[in-house]
């Protein structure tokens, strides 16, 4: 139920575009600020400096992309798409049967096609909904951590119908 998710007002401050200073590329990785890759190559250990088992599970690209993953949205949406749904699925089952994260991080993020205020309460309905799909997959509730960035945090410059669409995002974070 996501009225039971408790929501951190402190990430609901609109920022500035690009530069923004104290913004590291360990920030840019956790906030889905990534380049043409949807994949983000993070460190083995990611998860709050716990250990994430043995070496070889560092090299694996699948474990990578399980550990930090871009759900994407239409314009004006938060509806889970077919494609989306097919990677939370693996992030789900991922989570479920480990015991190697006891957190999952939904940032929301939006295109600047509207207001700032609609697009704040637009990525939280989408952080919400990813949440609320993961936790219909038996992801405990109780892990999640939910945070709308609105248009503040682009992952790439508005300027394009395809950047905006790249933009339209939550990014999961284990």
């Amino acid at each position: 139920d996501p009225s039971d998710l408790i929501i951190d007002p402190t990430p609901f401050i609109l920022a500035p575009n690009s530069p923004m200073p104290g913004i590291n590329n360990s920030s840019n990785a956790s906030l889905g600020l990534v380049s043409d890759d949807e994949s983000l190559n993070l460190p083995c250990g990611h998860s709050e400096g716990r250990d994430i088992s043995a070496v070889e599970d560092c090299e694996d690209p699948e474990l990578q992309q399980l550990i930090s993953s871009l759900v994407h949205f239409k314009n004006d949406s938060n509806v889970i798409t077919p494609v989306s749904a097919n990677r939370l699925d693996r992030v789900s089952a991922y989570v479920v049967n480990s015991n190697r994260f006891d957190k999952v991080v939904f940032s929301g993020h939006t295109d600047d096609n509207a207001s700032q205020a609609y697009n704040l309460k637009l990525s939280e309905r989408r952080a919400l909904a990813t949440a609320d799909y993961m936790e219909g997959q038996g992801v405990d509730s109780e892990m999640f951590e939910i945070h709308a960035f609105g248009e503040s945090l682009p992952a790439r410059l508005n300027d394009s119908d395809e950047n905006r669409a790249y933009n339209r995002r939550v990014h999961v974070e284990l």
